[in-house]
């Protein structure tokens, strides 16, 4: 039997006030997508049930069905749903982990809550050390200053997908190896613990060969490609307080990337 999906709106938006927001920097097409992939996750949209046709979901949300077909598109690429010539599109299956890139967020714990993911940290080792060059290097500290060392692995849906080293800095986080980190964002505890909040983020992505005792705790065949991120937090006056180095999974993740263009940098248009 069909389940509608103006049904699953009403009952989501009852709990999540959700809307298409158009004053976010986001595409509408984008945030209708997450919006599915949340029905999803949370149960209320399952395997093979159908979607709305195309027209009425650009109805109830208020929106084009040129962006309502954008989205349908791209969750028809990442797997999530399989679209018909002539018919509804038809749920899969599970949808992979998104992760958000943008100059308003970048996307952690509390990004994998919101998509409706049960998720779980955990914490092999928190503790103070002196850190190698490259880590001296990268945060900026002088020979002999220690580091705070974290090393977690995360689940979601029970199945471990990062494996990651935090190396934050202890002159403006001295006691962070004293705190439990299990199933909380560091940034978070960081802020709470000593009002520290990232202004900016640099990172880098690549493909890699998994070495064995990272594969062995992700639960992949040895040398299996990962994605490894490593990525600089900056505060607002351009220190740098943590560095991190990440290897995710790569059969469970998309990342997306966005991006505002300064308009006043803009080439302008030859007058002939």
């Amino acid at each position: 039997m069909v389940k509608p999906l103006h049904i699953c709106i009403e009952v989501y938006m009852s709990i999540s006030n959700f809307h298409i927001d158009k004053t976010s920097p986001l595409p509408y097409y984008y945030q209708l997508e997450r919006y599915i992939q949340s029905l999803i996750n949370k149960g209320y949209l399952k395997k093979l049930d159908e979607l709305q046709a195309e027209g009425e979901i650009a109805s109830i949300c208020n929106i084009s069905i040129g962006v309502v077909r954008q989205a349908l598109k791209r969750l028809e690429q990442s797997g999530v749903i399989i679209r018909r010539k002539g018919k509804r599109a038809v749920v899969k299956g599970k949808q992979k982990i998104q992760v958000e890139f943008s100059q308003k967020q970048y996307g952690g714990y509390e990004e994998l809550e919101k998509q409706g993911f049960k998720v779980n940290t955990g914490v092999i080792e928190n503790t103070l050390t002196k850190p190698n060059v490259k880590v001296r290097d990268k945060l900026k500290i002088n020979e002999g200053e220690k580091v705070i060392k974290i090393i977690r692995i995360r689940s979601v849906e029970d199945q471990p997908v990062i494996f990651w080293i935090s190396y934050v800095s202890s002159h403006l986080c001295p006691d962070l190896a004293q705190y439990n980190l299990t199933d909380r964002s560091l940034n978070s505890v960081v802020y709470e613990l000593y009002g520290i909040r990232t202004s900016s983020v640099e990172c880098s992505l690549e493909v890699i060969r998994g070495e064995q005792e990272i594969c062995r705790l992700l639960n992949k065949p040895l040398d299996e490609p990962l994605i490894y991120i490593e990525s600089t937090n900056f505060l607002d006056d351009d220190r740098v307080f943590q560095l991190t180095e990440a290897w995710h999974t790569s059969d469970n993740w998309s990342f997306n990337f966005h991006f505002l263009l300064d308009q006043s940098r803009m080439p302008l248009k030859s007058a002939g």
